[in-house]
């Protein structure tokens, strides 16, 4: 159980907004390189990326986004980001260097770095040339994933029951696979997930959206998530967003 879902997140806002450097930016050319070079040569990394079960500790790599990290993991990996920014991603948890897929803990992002993102963000959405460019890759690869995200929000923040519960588990340690944090994640969101599912969206993605904004909850960054997504949404998702509003 990791925080990696809200590390991809990150990594897309980043991506997206990566593009557009300003006098003031934190970017250096080298690192505005970088993330030109990952946009233009999406697909060929991706079929050099070790995508197995082994290496990202999934069975699917389309699916969710430890596949997707993996791709964007050496060119927009923690330091990027904290580069990027000037602050570290997280104040707290198992991640340091890397993301460690295997603890049982999650990482408390850092408020100060969601924030500075904020702007980034803003900045490069302002530009419709970078808009143009990049919604090709968003459309094929993020944009049924984010709406799942903002689909999961209204169900599942700031839930302190299943907060509390998914804490007490994390406590009581020494989990099998049927018992654990993340199993109690999913049947809590089970409902959820499949109705999802008979929407169109993936299952996979169903039961785990959720689980990220409930920990999200936990370390109090549930409302800075939520406004950068809706930042993307509203640039590169429109139409859907105004579907909700209806």
């Amino acid at each position: 159980m990791t925080s990696v879902k809200g590390i991809t997140i990150v990594l897309i806002f980043t991506f997206f907004t990566s593009f557009s450097i300003s006098k003031n930016s934190l970017i250096s050319v080298s690192f505005g390189e970088s993330i030109l070079a990952l946009a233009s040569n999406w697909g060929n990394i991706q079929a050099n990326t070790d995508l197995s079960p082994d290496n990202i500790s999934s069975w699917l790599p389309r699916s969710g986004i430890r596949g997707k990290y993996e791709i964007a993991r050496k060119h927009i990996g923690l330091k990027f980001m904290k580069q990027v920014t000037g602050y570290p991603v997280f104040l707290e948890g198992p991640h340091r260097e890397e993301i460690d897929f295997n603890s049982e803990s999650f990482g408390h992002y850092n408020p100060q770095f969601l924030e500075r993102l904020k702007p980034i963000l803003r900045e490069a959405i302002q530009n419709k040339l970078f808009v143009e460019s990049t919604k090709p890759l968003y459309d094929a690869e993020l944009k049924q994933y984010l709406r799942t995200f903002f689909l999961s929000y209204n169900i599942s923040a700031n839930r302190t029951d299943i907060m509390e519960g998914y804490l007490k588990v994390i406590e009581e340690g020494e989990h099998r696979s049927f018992s654990g944090p993340s199993f109690y994640l999913q049947e809590a969101f089970r409902a959820f997930a499949e109705s999802a599912e008979e929407s169109g969206y993936d299952v996979y993605e169903g039961f785990t959206c959720p689980g990220f904004w409930i920990r999200r909850s936990i370390d109090g960054t549930e409302g800075q998530f939520y406004n950068l997504l809706l930042l993307v949404m509203e640039t590169y998702d429109t139409d859907f967003l105004k579907q909700q509003t209806k």
